[in-house]
């Protein structure tokens, strides 16, 4: 028998105790969000939340839309912001009014939700309309897991893991992986433990594998959580909102923000083109059908397509159009008129199909990254055939002539902020001037078309129609006849 000593066996209770208790310790990260949760105002209570309501206004920015690619946004001033979030059902929807900072002639409306996994729009007479997976995936971080609230309740979920402590000077940071697989980063207040920011990763069809981040301040005491009343959110470098909620109602009832039924059972839409032809003068083609329109020329021995917009599914659309028109000349070149997102979202398929771009100086630069940027998150046709860009800049003016077309390229700066790296096409044996966003037949801006008519009158343009990227094909005397019809007649 062995001879045990009391002295031994309070040893050895107190290095079983030691154990029990290493082994029951919280992990570092768990802790991360334990004490982000008590900072809130305690686990209980930010598990039992139901719901979340808050009413407010800011500033939009205008994402692709800035008057020069290194220029800051356009700014819309946001009221009547109501944000609604259903944490039980997982839903979120966003409604307000919108004014542009620098012309209050310019406002609109906006309404849209995700509803676990399904995005949707409604619009001003109450139609909601499905929105694509991509979209989905965004409107998941932007409505829903970029609240604080939010994210620290899915994060105390059994499913959720937490990883990858680190600090970034007074920020501790954590990534979270949700019970529903979604990633976020989570970053507290190392001494106040209060969530400051939420960081994710999402696909966006010019920018490629993009960041968000929302921040987090001017917390407040609601309904015993404390909670900010301010977010800012950029996406990439770029300032998208900056938003305050003057009123935050927590666990109160919140009107039905579930996606309708007709919606979340119709199919995710996918990008779909639609390519017109129309020639207009032997050997121009105009190429429309939707919003944004592209124009073909044919020289001696080769092609020239003016604008590649909207995104990959329209571009490839066009540029397979361009040669089944002239199979038998090769199609060499893309004129991008300026840099905003609608009409530069096409650059990176025109490079995947071997053409060089032709766009106004200012934008090289960032054309230049757009081509370089990582798309692994949704493989585009760049990703999936790799080429270096190659890119033409135009200055001021350029002509480019052969025996069968002469074709002038040049600068035009609108005069109302629109964009200042724009370019315009004249065709001078056929008069016709091709040109995205200066004139809009559907919605024409007087003031910005006398400015350019006077761009048009110095370079000498005997311009007999106009064939648009947007709208419809307008004879000159037309045009003329709207910029008049605005102006002030002398008294």
């Amino acid at each position: 028998m062995y001879n045990i000593s009391m002295k031994t066996i309070t040893a050895f209770m107190l290095i079983a105790a030691a154990t029990l208790a290493g082994c029951s310790r919280t992990p570092p990260e768990r802790q991360v969000i334990d004490d982000a949760a008590e900072a809130l105002g305690g686990a209980a209570p930010v598990r039992s939340a139901t719901a979340l309501l808050l009413d407010g206004g800011g500033t939009n920015g205008d994402l692709g839309q800035n008057r020069a690619p290194d220029a800051d946004l356009p700014l819309f001033n946001v009221s009547e912001l109501r944000h609604a979030i259903d944490l039980a059902n997982r839903r979120a929807r966003r409604s307000m009014n919108r004014v542009e900072a620098d012309d209050p002639t310019e406002s609109d409306s906006q309404n849209f939700g995700w509803d676990n996994g399904v995005a949707y729009n409604i619009d001003a007479k109450g139609m909601a309309r499905r929105q694509g997976d991509i979209v989905a995936r965004e409107r998941q971080a932007e409505l829903f897991l970029h609240h604080p609230l939010a994210l620290v309740r899915a994060a105390l979920d059994d499913g959720a893991t937490v990883s990858n402590l680190r600090r970034d000077g007074d920020t501790t940071l954590v990534d979270i992986t949700t019970s529903q697989g979604e990633m976020v980063t989570l970053g507290v207040n190392s001494e106040t433990h209060l969530p400051v920011l939420a960081r994710s990763m999402f696909y966006h069809p010019n920018l490629g594998d993009t960041l968000r981040e929302t921040t987090f301040s001017d917390y407040q005491a609601v309904s015993g959580l404390r909670l900010p009343a301010r977010m800012m959110t950029r996406v990439d470098r770029y300032p998208v909102a900056d938003l305050t909620f003057t009123r935050q109602a927590l666990n109160e009832a919140i009107e039905d923000i579930s996606a309708p039924s007709d919606v979340r059972s119709a199919e995710a839409p996918t990008p779909v083109a639609n390519v017109t032809v129309q020639e207009v003068a032997p050997g121009v083609w105009w190429l429309a059908g939707q919003s944004h329109h592209s124009v073909l020329v044919e020289f001696s021995d080769h092609l020239k397509l003016i604008e590649v917009p909207q995104n990959e599914t329209r571009a490839l659309a066009v540029i397979a159009k361009a040669r089944e028109l002239r199979p038998d000349k090769p199609l060499t070149k893309a004129v991008v008129t300026h840099h905003h997102f609608d009409h530069s979202g096409g650059i990176r398929a025109a490079i995947a199909e071997g053409l060089t771009l032709v766009t106004h100086e200012r934008n090289r630069a960032l054309f230049e990254e757009l081509a370089k940027r990582p798309h692994t998150i949704v493989q585009d046709a760049l990703a999936r055939n790799p080429r270096e860009a190659r890119i033409e800049t135009v200055a001021d003016d350029m002509t480019v002539k052969d025996a069968m077309r002469s074709m002038r390229v040049f600068h035009v700066i609108d005069g109302t902020g629109h964009s200042d790296s724009m370019l315009a096409v004249y065709l001078p044996n056929e008069r016709i001037l091709v040109q995205g966003d200066l004139f809009n037949s559907q919605g024409p801006n007087p003031k910005r078309m006398a400015i350019i008519n006077k761009r048009f009158e110095e370079l000498g343009l005997r311009i007999q129609r106009h064939v648009p990227i947007h709208g419809a094909i307008t004879p000159h005397t037309e045009y003329l006849k709207i910029m008049r019809s605005a102006q002030p007649t002398a008294s």
